[in-house]
This record gives structure tokens, sequence and C-alpha cells, in this order.
């Protein structure tokens, strides 16, 4: 009988559900699980960060909705096909300027580049840093 009681006191939630936030349960339940490994979670902590995190829903907006409408464009002769390169061009060398100014104020901070992190050795001694003169 206490068998039966522990089963109806079950959360409402299916597992792996359960303790999640509802906000983020209503994502998860709208997702087929194999597109899980897509969500990100980010906690913002400088105004710089929130800027970048603003961007993702107008670059979504960009990559799925411009290129069909601008080929057809193109073809219709309103824009040539080089500005349609063009601005993609842009779009990727603005995300790769991004990498680079971060990639050079970890190195003037000495902490070399972004994605690298120093050895957990207790040394207190900086990682070694790729490209760096002996």
């Amino acid at each position: 009988m206490a068998e039966s009681q522990v089963a109806r006191a079950a959360p409402v939630a299916p597992p792996p559900f359960g303790r999640l936030p509802p906000a983020l349960q209503s994502v998860l339940s709208a997702l087929p699980e194999e597109s899980w490994h897509r969500i990100r979670v980010l906690l913002i902590r400088s105004q710089e960060e929130g800027d970048l995190v603003d961007l993702c829903p107008d670059l979504y907006r960009v990559m799925t909705l411009c290129p069909p409408r601008l080929v057809t464009r193109a073809r219709a002769g309103e824009i040539r096909f080089e500005e349609f390169d063009l601005g993609y061009a842009r779009l990727h060398e603005a995300i790769h300027g991004v990498r680079e100014a971060l990639s050079c104020l970890l190195d003037l901070a000495g902490l070399g580049p972004p994605g690298l992190r120093p050895a957990a050795s207790g040394s207190g001694a900086p990682a070694a840093t790729p490209g760096a003169g002996s």
C-alpha cells in the first residue's frame, strides 16, 4: 500500500523534467530528444555577453529567412549575386573580428587565446601559449 502512495506522490513532469524550472521543461518538451544537444544555457555576466546573446534571434532570422529571398531578388535582377555574397562575407568577418579581439585582450592579459585554459597543475604558472616564442 505504501508503494501506491509513493506512485501517486510522483512529480507531475516525467523524468528527467521533474526538477527543472517550468520554462526549461516547456523548451525540452517542444523539441525531440535528439535535438537537445543544440540547447545552450549561458549565464550572462557582462553587458558585452548580453549584447552578443541578444543578437542570436536576429542571426537566426538572417540565416533562415534571407537566403531564399536574396536568391529570388538576385534572379529577378533586383540585386547582384556579388552583393548577396558580400553581405554574408561581412557577417563572417565580423564574427571573426570578435574572436580576434577576444584573443588580443587575453594575450595582453597573459591568459592566452580563447578556448585555452591554464593547466590545472597547481604550480600557478600559466600554460604555454601555442605560437609563443621559446
